[in-house]
């Protein structure tokens, strides 16, 4: 991996702000992501090489000639301005420039204090490092894409010529074939019934629903999988067992994996598990009322609380409905399949009575403007992060050259 470049650019008469600023932000930094370039002043920045990711501190005034120059030599920039020493004045002069002649400023962040820098440069870091895995990553479509998905699909070569991610496809009779031969240990179905809140099926189907699991396991190591994708209701025709229970366990040890051959939604949901290192869940947007988004499904990571019931439309093998933390912020987000656009959407997750006819798990998220998924839809799934991550999906969409739409 290239490593990102920080530098901190300062005028020559506040080059002892700037040293104080670096000094106290360096020790703060976790130094093996990054390579550190350090001070520079206006008239020394065209000497430092080419950079593709640069993260620069403006530290003070007099410092636009500097942020232009090193602007030059970055293919994407995050500028960060703090409170004091004009440096707000001098970067909102030096971007009015760069905007229009060279375009590459993918964010402007404004801190109170070394803390708050230290910790956007920390985030960006992370951002940098999610973009670096999925444009080597390798996903894998099992038995292809569900007939249903009229609008979310994506060509394997289109993918690698937008990201650089590659698709592979397994037949599903190689998942079924891995499936009879798998075993499960005795105590794993026990484990798994023991830890959940109420259950309304039998170990039996526990212990086949993780007989999936475990074959899912396989082709991942079989193909060297960093995602994957089922059409999982081929596989309840050929088994009468659902994917649910094993996507849920797969996406809450934060693997990325969707449901339906939704690759579109896999390569969002990878975008937040690798960003956040928290698990993502992916969800039909239900229903949408005055203030809030509805989103269910059959699987969801064991974040919380959790049933075990069957699958909603096929009232087979194993559902799992998650108990997600009313009170909490959330952040629901997908790309679209030309990979053209990031629609970002911030929340609160807000109290919401069970219905028996909707999919297992079920969450409302309250939101200032739901009507746009009415307005400009993009597709029937979303994935879903406990926590408010608009920021970060904002500057990883940026740097990947989609169009970031919040909501």
């Amino acid at each position: 991996m290239n490593k990102p470049c920080l530098a901190l650019v300062t005028s020559t008469m506040g080059k002892n702000i700037g040293l104080k600023l670096w000094s106290s932000i360096v020790e703060r930094l976790d130094s093996s992501m990054v390579k550190l370039e350090g001070i520079v002043v206006p008239e020394e920045a065209n000497q430092l090489s080419h950079c593709s990711q640069r993260i620069v501190i403006v530290a003070t005034g007099g410092t636009e000639q500097g942020i232009i120059k090193l602007a030059e030599r970055s293919n994407s920039l995050v500028l960060i301005a703090h409170k004091y020493y004009n440096s707000l004045p001098a970067t909102l002069e030096a971007i009015s420039l760069i905007s229009n002649n060279i375009g590459n400023i993918v964010s402007i962040e404004i801190a109170d204090d070394e803390t708050a820098i230290t910790s956007i440069v920390s985030k960006t870091l992370r951002v940098y490092s999610a973009i670096e895995k999925l444009r080597n990553a390798r996903f894998g479509l099992i038995g292809g894409v569900s007939e249903w998905l009229v609008y979310s699909r994506l060509e394997p070569g289109y993918l690698e010529s937008k990201l650089g991610a590659k698709l592979i496809y397994v037949p599903l009779e190689e998942l079924v074939e891995e499936y009879q031969g798998v075993k499960v240990e005795d105590d794993l179905p026990l484990k798994i019934a023991g830890s959940a809140k109420s259950i309304y099926v039998d170990v039996g189907s526990i212990r086949d629903a993780l007989k999936i699991y475990k074959a899912i396991e396989a082709i991942i190591e079989n193909y060297s999988l960093d995602g994957v994708s089922i059409k999982c209701f081929d596989l309840i025709k050929s088994t009468g067992i659902t994917a649910c229970l094993a996507l849920s366990l797969l996406n809450t040890r934060g693997f990325p994996a969707s449901c339906e051959g939704d690759i579109p939604l896999l390569i969002s949901m990878a975008m937040g598990t690798w960003l956040t290192s928290k698990p993502v869940f992916m969800g039909n947007i239900a229903f949408i009322d005055e203030d809030s988004i509805h989103i269910a499904h059959c699987t969801a990571p064991l974040i919380g609380p959790y049933t075990l019931n069957t699958h909603f439309e096929s009232d087979l093998s194993v559902g799992v409905r998650v108990d997600y933390p009313v009170g909490e912020k959330a952040t629901l987000f997908r790309v679209d399949p030309g990979l053209n656009k990031l629609r970002v959407i911030s929340g609160v997750i807000g109290e919401a009575e069970y219905s028996g006819k909707w999919c297992r798990t079920q969450i409302r998220v309250k939101t200032g403007n739901p009507w746009e998924l009415i307005k400009k839809p993009m597709g029937n799934h979303y994935a879903l992060l406990i926590g408010d991550y608009t920021s970060e999906l904002t500057i990883m969409g940026r740097i990947l050259g989609l169009e970031v739409e919040e909501v």
